[in-house]
């Protein structure tokens, strides 16, 4: 297995583990490199460290929960908006 694919498996790993705490030593070993190579080869890799890398993964996720927070709250709102009367055109 070369190091682009032993990174890939690195990925699925911080993706799939993301809102957990994890260690490099975890990541090492499910890309099977050692933690040194690993944190040096991810490095050059992706030009990010494995915690900056983990942070992104974090960040785009709140970013999405976020969006569609707001889109439930819109929803939320036309429905409501709906219930109490206030779209309809016939109580005017």
């Amino acid at each position: 297995m070369d190091y682009p694919e032993k990174i890939r498996l690195a990925i699925q790993y911080m993706e799939e583990h993301s809102s957990e705490k994890i260690l490099l030593e975890e990541i090492a070993k499910a890309s099977f490199i050692s933690p040194f190579h690993f944190h040096r080869i991810f490095k050059s890799i992706t030009n990010s460290t494995p915690r900056e890398y983990i942070e992104r993964i974090r960040i785009e996720r709140a970013a999405h929960l976020f969006i569609d927070m707001d889109k439930s709250m819109e929803l939320y709102l036309k429905n409501l908006q709906n219930a109490l009367g206030e779209n309809n055109e016939s109580a005017k």
